[in-house]
C-alpha cells in the first residue's frame, strides 16, 4: 500500500530521471526499488506513455500512406516503363518490392545501427538483463521501436487488402504475436529482447521479399535470365531463416527469456512473452517445411514458385492447374514419360485408333 501511495504522489512519472542513463524515467527508478511489477500496470504508466502512443499512431498512419504512395505511384510507373501487362505479376511485384524497400532501406540498417550503439551483446545474452530496469533507452532507439510497431500495425491492416495467401491465418497469428511481443517488451522495459526479435525476423525477410520481387519481375517480362538470381535468393533465404529463426532465436532469445531473465526477479509479462515466443517458433517450423517444399520443387522443375500464392503467374489459364493444394504442400512433378508434347500424344492416339480399327476388321 505504501508503494502505491508513493506512486500516486508523483506528477510526471515519464520524465527523465536525473543522474541515470538516457531514457530511464522516474517510473523505472521507482520499479528498481520494488520487488513487483505493479507500477507497469497503473494509470501512471499509461499517462507516461501517452506521447509515445501518439507517435505510434502517427507511424501506423505514415507507413500506411507511404506504402500506398510507393505501390500506387512509384512502382506502378516503373511497371509501365518495364512494359509488364500481366496483372498477377504487377500485383505481386508491387507488393513485394514495397516490402523489400522497407527492409533494405529502413528497418534492417536502422536496427543494426541502434544495436551497434548499445553496450550489451546478444552473444552474451545474459547482458540483456544487466541493470534492468535502469537500462538506457535513447531517443533513436525508441523511435526505431515505435517505427517497427507502426509497421506491424500497418501490415496487419494490409493483410486484408493484399492478395490472400494460403497461410493467411498463420500470417495473422504471426503478426499479432510479433506485434504483441514487441509491444510488451516496450511496455515492460525489455527493449533489448525486442530489438533482437526484430533483427532476427528482418534478416531473412530481406531475402524472401527480394527473391519474390525478382520472381514476379521475371514472370512479368518473360525473362529466363533472372532464374539464377531467384535460386540465389532462395538459398540465402533458406539458410538465413534456418540460422536466425530456428537456431539463434530459440537458443539465445527464448533461453534467455525463460531462464536468464529470472536473475532480476520475474520480469513483466513473463508468461505471456514466453508463450508467444514459443508460438513463433512453431510457426517458423511450419514455414521452414514450406521452404523445403519450394526448394525441392525448384531443383526438380528448375523454377521457383511461391506455394503461399493462390495460383501461379502465367498468361495462360493452364498454369493454374499446377497450383499447389490448399494444404500448402505442392504435388510431385509429373513423370517425364507422362509429360508428352501435344503432337506426340495426338499421334499416339491416332495410332491407337488405327490399331483398334484393324483388329475390328480382322474379327469381321
Amino acid at each position: 500500500m505504501e508503494s502505491r501511495h508513493l506512486l500516486n504522489d508523483a506528477t510526471n512519472w515519464g520524465a527523465q530521471a536525473d543522474g541515470y542513463p538516457e531514457g530511464v524515467t522516474l517510473l523505472d527508478v521507482f520499479r528498481s526499488t520494488q520487488i513487483t511489477n505493479y507500477c507497469y500496470f497503473t494509470s501512471q504508466k499509461v499517462q507516461a506513455e501517452i506521447p509515445n502512443l501518439c507517435y505510434l499512431g502517427g507511424f501506423i498512419l505514415a507507413i500506411s500512406l507511404i506504402r500506398y504512395f510507393v505501390k500506387s505511384v512509384v512502382i506502378e510507373r516503373l511497371v509501365r516503363i518495364l512494359g509488364i501487362t500481366n496483372q498477377r505479376a504487377i500485383d505481386g511485384l508491387k507488393e513485394n518490392a514495397w516490402y523489400t524497400g522497407y527492409y533494405v532501406v529502413a528497418a534492417f540498417p536502422f536496427g543494426l545501427w541502434v544495436y551497434n550503439n548499445e553496450p550489451w551483446s546478444i552473444f552474451r545474452s545474459q547482458t540483456m538483463w544487466d541493470d534492468w530496469p535502469l537500462q538506457q533507452f535513447p531517443y533513436w532507439y525508441r523511435m526505431y521501436y515505435l517505427m517497427e510497431l507502426g509497421f506491424y500495425g500497418s501490415h496487419l491492416i494490409a493483410l486484408h487488402m493484399d492478395s490472400v495467401k494460403k497461410d493467411y491465418f498463420e500470417m495473422v497469428i504471426h503478426h499479432f504475436a510479433t506485434f504483441g511481443l514487441v509491444l510488451m517488451s516496450y511496455w515492460g522495459r525489455e527493449h533489448r529482447v525486442g530489438l533482437i526479435i526484430l533483427l532476427l525476423h528482418n534478416l531473412s525477410d530481406i531475402f524472401l521479399y527480394f527473391g519474390k520481387t525478382i520472381d514476379f519481375y521475371g514472370k512479368g517480362t518473360s525473362r529466363a535470365s533472372v532464374e539464377v538470381y531467384k535460386q540465389t535468393m532462395l538459398v540465402l533465404f533458406a539458410v538465413s531463416f534456418l540460422c536466425s529463426r530456428l537456431i539463434f532465436f530459440p537458443v539465445y532469445v527464448i533461453y534467455s527469456t525463460l531462464f536468464e531473465s529470472v536473475a532480476i526477479g520475474v520480469p513483466p509479462f513473463y508468461v505471456e512473452t514466453n508463450v508467444l515466443l514459443i508460438v513463433l517458433v512453431l510457426l517458423h517450423v511450419f514455414w521452414f517445411y514450406l521452404i523445403v517444399v519450394v526448394a525441392t520443387k525448384s531443383l526438380r522443375r528448375g523454377s521457383i514458385e511461391d506455394i503461399r500464392e493462390p495460383g501461379h503467374v502465367s498468361d495462360s489459364d493452364d498454369d493454374d492447374d499446377d497450383a499447389p493444394s490448399a494444404s500448402g504442400a505442392a504435388g510431385p512433378p509429373a513423370d517425364s514419360a507422362a509429360a508428352a508434347t501435344p503432337s506426340t500424344s495426338s499421334g499416339a492416339s491416332r495410332r491407337d485408333r488405327g490399331d483398334k480399327s484393324q483388329k475390328a476388321t480382322k474379327r469381321r
